[in-house]
């Protein structure tokens, strides 16, 4: 009787052992589901100053052969909303993170890439409403980490009205005046709208500047169904006639309205050593009387200008030079004119004649 009890003891602790590996394994498969489940795939922002961030699955898991979705929507007005995506995705044809509006205009595309999420990488809009979409194919790359987040972030942002009238034809904005995270929507009577860009060097505008700096066409905001580019995609696109860096006299873009323009980010020493500006001009009102429409000069050293007017009323000749800092002033605006009749009035780094 007593071997019998032994034996009974054993077999009933060996079946529960037993028993509980079993449901182990059952409770590992059905959390390895879970957690390769899509996160909820509409997500509101309703309130100001929300942050919202988003990951590909319930548990922040970087799963294979998914593909997920999802709906960002804002029901907050006045508001701008930053996107911050920071993501490392496997190296294959497959893997892909991509934001797209409503009517399908691509916000961000990434793929095959890491990005680490510097504010610099932000992307700034005034959708209502946005999509995301996620897919993951077969990592092939062993023993690297792989994942993503999506940081959404309603912010107040500052909005600056430039109006160009018959009575007012020109505005300049220079690096220095123009603000990071400040939308700037440029506003004409009538007309057309020119955009005069210029440098004092090159480098500059490719690698500390206007790689920063978005712009939109066709209504005041951050609507990305309207976006035209970066300003040195714009400037970069063939058949440009930007040459504000080498060339004395500028040769103006042609833009529809109204345009809004928005700087991303401050950049390291970008008011010390160089300048940029961006004059904003009604072509018919600022370029009349003159005999083409290039009537914007940068100040080179030694120039010499031989520029006349037409016999039925004055030309306006604008003139922008590198002045320097507050605390780095520069001695390089000295103009002299001889055999003409000119009035001379100031406005910032520019001068008008």
């Amino acid at each position: 009787m007593k071997k019998n009890w032994v034996f009974l003891i054993f077999f009933v602790v060996v079946s529960m052992v037993l028993a509980d590996r079993k449901h182990g394994n059952g409770q590992d498969v059905q959390g390895d589901n879970i957690a390769c489940e899509c996160s909820s795939s509409n997500i509101t922002l309703t309130e100001s100053t929300q942050t919202v961030v988003l990951y590909p699955t319930t548990d922040f898991t970087y799963c294979q052969n998914k593909s997920c979705s999802w709906t960002i929507s804002v029901s907050v007005s006045e508001m701008v909303l930053q996107i911050l995506p920071i993501y490392r995705l496997a190296n294959n044809s497959v893997d892909n993170l991509l934001i797209k509006t409503k009517n399908g205009r691509v916000i961000m595309n990434g793929t095959n890439t890491v990005d680490i999420g510097s504010s610099d990488a932000s992307y700034y809009s005034t959708d209502a409403e946005l999509y995301v979409y996620f897919t993951a194919g077969t990592q092939q790359e062993l023993n690297n980490y792989f994942g993503w987040s999506i940081n959404f972030s309603l912010i107040h942002v500052p909005q600056i009205i430039i109006n160009l009238t018959n009575n007012s034809p020109a505005s300049l904005l220079t690096l220095s005046d123009f603000q990071p995270n400040t939308i700037y929507n440029i506003l004409v009577e009538n007309g057309t709208l020119d955009f005069f860009l210029a440098a004092t060097f090159f480098e500059d505008l490719n690698q500390f500047y206007f790689p920063y700096v978005d712009v939109f066409q066709g209504t005041t905001g951050l609507y990305w169904n309207n976006y035209l580019g970066s300003l040195s995609t714009i400037i970069a696109q063939p058949g440009s006639p930007f040459d504000g860096q080498s060339n004395a006299q500028l040769k103006p873009m042609s833009l529809g309205y109204p345009l809004t323009i928005f700087r991303k980010s401050n950049v390291d020493f970008d008011t010390v050593d160089f300048e940029n500006w961006m004059l904003f001009r009604i072509r018919e009102s600022h370029a009349m009387n003159c005999p083409d429409f290039n009537n914007v000069f940068k100040i080179n050293s030694r120039m010499a200008i031989d520029y006349s007017a037409k016999s039925t009323g004055n030309c306006i000749l604008t003139f922008l030079c590198f002045t320097g800092d507050v605390g780095h002033p520069l001695d390089l605006c000295k103009l002299s004119f001889s055999d003409i009749k000119y009035t001379v009035s100031f406005k910032g780094d520019s001068l008008y004649s």
